[in-house]
């Protein structure tokens, strides 16, 4: 399930990560297909397929593994959606951005926002996912 999330590359791409939250929501494990629409300097359209075993999924599995810069606060998490927001500063430069995400059993859908500034510069992206459920891994 993360790769739908994992691919709002206006937060990875930037190098942001490593969430440090214990919050989780449930989603059904399985084979899992998500597309992410990027608008902005990054406008993009990627679509993945990924294997979600556990069952759970919380803000870490947004973030990419190899960044620690920013932490999630204002998590809020039910069994079938989450949000939080981001705010730090990274390579001299500011970020904040805010997620949600919901979940319907064997679809899911989410937003992402994110403004950066510094260095003379300002930029906005967004992103709209989607995922569905494929079957078993």
């Amino acid at each position: 399930m993360n790769a739908q999330l994992l691919a709002a590359a206006a937060v990875i791409a930037l190098g942001l990560g490593g969430a440090a939250s214990a919050q989780t929501m449930k989603v059904k494990p399985g084979l899992w297909e998500s597309t992410i629409v990027m608008t902005g300097p990054m406008a993009s359209t990627r679509t993945d397929t990924e294997c979600f075993t556990d069952g759970e999924w919380s803000p870490d599995d947004l973030m990419d593994e190899e960044t620690s810069m920013c932490e999630p606060t204002n998590v809020q998490v039910t069994d079938n959606s989450m949000s939080f927001d981001l705010a730090c500063t990274a390579n001299g430069m500011n970020i904040a951005g805010d997620m949600s995400y919901k979940s319907q059993g064997e679809s899911g859908s989410g937003k992402m926002n994110v403004a950066i500034t510094g260095g003379g510069m300002n930029m906005a992206m967004s992103a709209d996912m989607t995922a569905k459920w494929l079957g078993p891994c």
